[in-house]
């Protein structure tokens, strides 16, 4: 039953999303430039987006030999991540526990191990989240055009401290005494133990959890690869926001294409982090408003941005998935 009520919550929101995208959009100029579209950029976006989720793969990889001790076959994890992907399609949030379950089943790896490792690579994804956010802060903040559009000219004259660099020395040294004091607080509390069911417990497991995730990396011999991955995985979904503007015209595209592009991934990513099924909805919301605000994108413009990138992801995972598990089956049994 609260299954049920998960889906039919999720499929709610992403009703509401989509409505709220679309309600101001004239349908005929949405249809109309969608004819006129140039459809090369989706080759170079697929292999992008796939070569993405093979290094996702490739990290998994990582972690769970790290943890196990047993070889596992990457094309194994690789289709069972992209068989996640898809169950997330259809509800929330399933996928993390169908791809445990098909490698359980595929490899001697034991499920509170996948599960483990499952939870510290989303951890990590949390940690690329945050950076990205920050790089996103110092985008948005660095240029007073881009404020004034979010805030008005009002709201940039007040902010104008943002634009001096004793701000930004400041947070940079804030920054490091804060990463001393957190250090010196988990030496502290790392031995500490608290009543099951609290905050402060809950706290406690993830803060363990994420620390048991750093020295993981470092018993899997290849910290370098690890990073790297996580870098190239990021790159990838930055790249994947870049291909699908060159669908318009050369005048509909933004003057900083690489900012945008790293705007509207991390905020997409924001949008996908909600509780709607991949996204459906709150990432056409997210991305559109946000083209339309700090791009002047016209409504249809940004609509059907949103709407090429949003449908060519899902495409990749409709595609992908079942090639994988086809060929994963022969190739393994």
């Amino acid at each position: 039953m609260r299954r049920i009520l998960n889906v039919l919550i999720g499929f709610g929101i992403a009703t509401l999303f989509l409505w709220l995208s679309l309600r101001n959009v004239a349908w005929k100029e949405l249809t109309d430039l969608i004819g006129t579209l140039a459809w090369g950029w989706t080759l170079p976006f697929f292999l992008t987006a796939w070569l993405s989720h093979f290094l996702r793969a490739f990290r998994w990889k990582l972690l769970l030999e790290a943890e196990e001790g047993v070889a596992t076959r990457t094309l194994t994890l690789f289709a069972g991540l992209m068989y996640g992907y898809v169950a997330n399609i259809a509800v929330p949030r399933l996928g993390e526990v169908v791809r445990a379950v098909y490698v359980n089943r595929k490899t001697q790896v034991r499920m509170p191990t996948i599960l483990g490792t499952v939870v510290v690579e989303r951890l990590f994804d949390l940690l690329f989240l945050v950076l990205s956010l920050g790089v996103f802060a110092w985008l948005m903040l660095g240029e007073r055009e881009t404020l004034a559009a979010i805030v008005g000219e009002g709201g940039a004259d007040r902010l104008s401290f943002l634009f001096s660099p004793w701000t930004w020395l400041s947070l940079l040294i804030g920054g490091m005494f804060a990463f001393i004091a957190v250090r010196h607080l988990w030496h502290r509390v790392s031995q500490a133990r608290f009543p099951d069911g609290t905050w402060k417990h809950r706290a406690w497991e993830l803060a363990h959890l994420f620390a048991s995730g750093i020295t993981t990396i470092r018993r899997t011999g290849r910290p370098i690869a690890f990073w790297m991955s996580s870098l190239g995985i990021w790159t990838g979904y930055v790249a994947m926001s870049v291909f699908p503007f060159y669908a318009f015209p050369e005048a509909l595209r933004p003057d900083n294409m690489i900012q945008a592009c790293w705007v509207v991934t991390v905020v997409g990513s924001l949008g996908i982090a909600l509780p709607s099924p991949s996204g459906l909805g709150t990432y056409h919301y997210f991305v559109s408003q946000t083209l339309m605000v700090l791009y002047a994108f016209p409504a249809s413009d940004a609509v059907a941005y949103a709407l090429l990138n949003h449908t060519a992801s899902l495409l990749v995972l409709l595609i992908g998935a079942p090639v994988l598990l086809v060929w994963n089956r022969f190739r393994n049994g």
